[in-house]
């Protein structure tokens, strides 16, 4: 699949940034099928997240971009906001499960500019 004109995939789904460990080949999962195919950044879980959650960070997170912010910058900004957000209001463990499954990478690649 040729991918090279999609600058940004969100997969919010339960550790779709994970994969296995292969020696000589490094990790194999989404993320590897999604380079090859020529994606440049991704927006991944680590480990499960509630739907309301998924849906909290990635509805942020695409605020910011749509304002124009850049990737490198939406990210982190989306993830420190949640975090003292969710911490205040439910507790540093209930944050941290709400937010921290959230990992971008990316192979910086330039993207379009609107």
């Amino acid at each position: 699949m040729d991918l090279k004109s999609c600058w940004l995939v969100s997969v919010s789904a339960c550790q779709s940034g994970t994969g296995k460990s292969l020696d000589g080949e490094g990790v194999l999962g989404l993320r590897r099928g999604f380079y090859r195919a020529g994606v440049g950044t991704l927006l991944l879980c680590l480990w499960p997240v509630g739907d309301k959650e998924a849906r909290v960070f990635v509805e942020s997170f695409y605020g910011r971009v749509k304002e124009g912010m850049p990737l490198k910058d939406a990210y982190p900004k989306t993830v420190a906001k949640l975090l003292r957000q969710q911490a205040d209001e439910k507790g540093i463990p209930y944050a941290i499960r709400a937010t921290g499954p959230f990992v971008m990478s990316s192979i910086w690649k330039k993207y379009p500019k609107d």
